[in-house]
């Protein structure tokens, strides 16, 4: 997507799943890491904090997503 509105800048990045449920979690993280980047966040925040921030609250939700059925591992990077 853009970013802040301009299209000459842009958000990317590659998620590969691994394990058992790494197709899964590379797909959630894929979709919910950019709203979480994009989330309306207090503007004195520095990029590299929402960033952190993100990347923080996105993992919270990949294993509340996951749950039980990854017992046996997986995930993404």
């Amino acid at each position: 997507p853009a970013v802040n509105g301009d299209g000459r800048d842009g958000f990317f990045g590659v998620f590969d799943g691994h394990g058992e449920n790494g197709k899964q979690a590379a797909s959630f993280c894929a979709a919910t890491l950019v709203q979480e980047v994009f989330a309306d966040r207090t503007p004195s925040i520095s990029m590299p904090d929402v960033f952190a921030a993100s990347f923080h609250d996105t993992e919270a939700k990949l294993l509340g997503h996951l749950g039980a059925q990854n017992d046996r591992g997986g995930g993404t990077t």
